[in-house]
């Protein structure tokens, strides 16, 4: 899976990451998606904390 570039909105020890992903398949037809990534850092550790992968509107 190949996820383009995208800004990152670093708050405090948090980091959202929003972005548009395209999945095919290996089919002419896709499925698309606004994505939206949460982590925190605690210490030197990141954890994604919440992930939310939602079908964009009108596609399959």
């Amino acid at each position: 899976m190949r996820v383009p570039e995208s800004r990152v909105h670093v708050v405090g020890d948090a980091a959202v990451r929003p972005f548009n992903h395209v999945s095919r398949g290996g089919r002419e037809d896709a499925y698309r998606w606004n994505c939206t990534g949460v982590c925190r850092r605690t210490g030197e550790r990141r954890e994604v904390i919440q992930a939310h992968w939602p079908n964009t509107p009108g596609t399959r």
